[in-house]
């Protein structure tokens, strides 16, 4: 559960609608991140 709560963290920090752009982690851009987020807390909150 923690380790779920940091991959959120690390995704909306570095992939989360551009908050930063620089590499290796502007690959990543706002959407995908989004659907990220989104299928992390539904698998958290199904638990």
């Amino acid at each position: 559960m923690g380790l779920i709560l940091f991959f959120v963290v690390l995704i909306l920090l570095f992939g989360g609608g551009g908050f930063y752009a620089g590499p290796p982690f502007h690959y990543y851009g706002g959407g995908l991140s989004l659907i990220l987020v989104i299928v992390l807390l539904v698998i958290l909150f199904r638990r």
